[in-house]
C-alpha cells in the first residue's frame, strides 16, 4: 500500500472489520475517506406495521456512523466520514472517482453463510468496477 495517497475505506460490514482495515492503514501517510452506503428506502413503508419506520431506520444508521467516528478517532486517523444514500456498487465506484482515490479499502466479517454468499457477490462486481485497487480485509 506504499504510494498511495487518497484511501477510500467502505464502512458496511461489520464494525470489527472495518477497525481491522483501519488499523491496516493507519501507518499510510494519506487522505483518508470513510463511506457509509445506506440503502434507499423502497417500497410502502407504511406495511411494515412501525408507526414511523423510516425513523426506527435513520435512528440505526446515526447509531453506525457513531460507531465508525469513535473507531476512527480511536485509531488517532483524520478521516473524512460520509454517508450516501443509494446503491452500493455505484456509490463507491463514483466517490472513489470523485476524491480521485488510489485504494478502495473494505473488510469482510464473519457472517451466516446466506449473507456472506451476497457479500462475496457485490465484492467480486466491485473489484470488476473499480477503477483502481481494492483491498478485502477478512475477519
Amino acid at each position: 500500500m506504499k504510494g498511495c495517497r487518497k484511501i477510500l475505506v467502505v464502512a458496511n460490514s461489520s464494525i470489527d472489520a472495518f477497525k481491522r482495515c483501519l488499523r491496516l492503514i493507519s501507518d499510510e501517510p494519506a487522505w483518508v475517506t470513510v463511506v457509509k452506503v445506506v440503502p434507499n428506502f423502497e417500497g410502502d413503508l407504511h406495511l411494515t406495521g412501525i408507526r414511523n419506520i423510516k425513523d426506527v431506520l435513520d435512528a440505526a444508521s446515526e447509531a453506525e456512523v457513531t460507531e465508525i467516528s469513535e473507531a476512527v478517532l480511536a485509531e488517532r486517523m483524520p478521516a473524512k466520514i460520509r454517508v450516501i444514500k443509494g446503491d452500493i456498487l455505484a456509490e463507491v465506484r463514483r466517490l472513489a472517482e470523485e476524491e480521485r482515490c488510489d485504494l478502495i479499502v473494505l473488510g469482510r466479517g464473519k457472517n451466516h453463510w446466506l449473507k456472506d454468499f451476497f457479500e462475496r457477490k457485490v465484492l467480486k462486481k466491485l473489484i470488476n468496477i473499480a477503477q483502481c485497487p481494492v483491498c478485502v480485509v477478512n475477519c
